[in-house]
């Protein structure tokens, strides 16, 4: 069982879990420890004596009992955020609970989300306009190029806005899908992934996991502040590490975004196959044929629309 254990961990799926899940918990319960110790000699005797007693433990210097007891706690705490990721990926996307205060404070935040977009629209409408009449100053040229880009990240439905600019980036992808082929992303993702070859899921997934990684980062940095009460230096700390992770997820969600879309786009006819779905002859058939296919995947067959079913093979 040991060896099967030490096999695993050394092998790439155990590298990656280490990298991804146990690395940012161990991160935080050294930072936390450090706090702990310091408090009675916040010097720099205080702080390399901390550091030698964890290097200590890094070449075995403790007893036995307590590295395990200290070992299984970080793969439990590990376990337990790996168990939480979607509940906490999904708070920061803004799907908040439902109460008073809450509902309220996302109302402000989808309505600030909406006029940012629609400001940067302005903005572009404005250098479309001068781009026609006159050449563009380079760094007009740049505020084009970075306004085309963000608003991708927008859904372009006010009631499709989300809270957060990362749940506005994962929406933007799902809805982009439905409004050029009909095809609700959400209902016929499971389908999808089951005909994508592996090539396609192992890049998704890398994404996926990057995403993960950068959430737990933000959810440990923000359980650092209520330790700043032992050691001040861990509100910045917090701060830097939710600013900096955030700033990461905003571009790990853009890249998550344009795999999904682009998965979508190249292998929605494999969908259509799979389920024995006519093929659509014009874009304006896909769009009906799309929306027709996610209704009898998501409320079953409707007698009233008669499809014929294609041919396998």
């Amino acid at each position: 069982m040991l060896s099967q254990l030490t096999g695993w961990f050394g092998g790439d799926a155990g590298r990656v879990w280490f990298t991804r899940v146990l690395l940012p918990v161990l991160g935080y319960g050294f930072l936390v420890a450090t706090a702990l110790d310091l408090r009675h000699a916040p010097d720099l005797e205080g702080l390399r004596a901390e550091l030698d007693r964890w290097l200590g433990f890094l070449q075995g210097d403790v007893p036995f009992a307590a590295a395990a007891l200290l070992g299984v706690g970080l793969v439990v705490s590990a376990l337990v955020l790996e168990a939480l990721d979607l509940p906490l990926t999904r708070l920061l996307e803004g799907y908040w609970p439902d109460w008073p205060v809450l509902s309220w404070s996302r109302e402000c935040h989808r309505f600030s989300q909406w006029c940012d977009r629609r400001a940067m629209l302005r903005r572009l409408v404005e250098l479309e306009l001068a781009m026609s009449e006159r050449t563009l100053e380079p760094a007009e040229f740049s505020e084009r190029e970075w306004l085309d880009v963000a608003l991708e990240r927008y859904p372009e439905q006010e009631a499709l806005t989300m809270p957060t600019r990362f749940g506005n980036a994962l929406r933007a992808a799902e809805q982009k899908i439905e409004a050029r082929y009909g095809l609700n992303a959400v209902i016929l993702w499971s389908r999808l992934w089951l005909v994508l070859p592996e090539p396609v899921k192992a890049e998704l997934g890398a994404a996926r996991s990057r995403m993960a990684l950068l959430v737990r980062i933000w959810w440990l940095a923000l359980l650092l502040l209520p330790w700043a009460y032992l050691a001040w230096w861990l509100a910045p700390v917090g701060l830097i590490g939710m600013a900096f992770a955030y700033r990461r997820l905003l571009y790990a969600a853009g890249t998550y975004g344009d795999l999904f879309v682009a998965a979508n786009e190249l292998h929605r006819f494999d969908l259509y196959r799979a389920l024995r779905w006519p093929l659509p002859r014009s874009t304006a058939e896909e769009m009906t044929l799309g929306q027709a296919l996610t209704r009898h995947v998501w409320r079953g067959a409707d007698p009233r629309a008669a499809v014929r079913f294609q041919d396998g093979g």
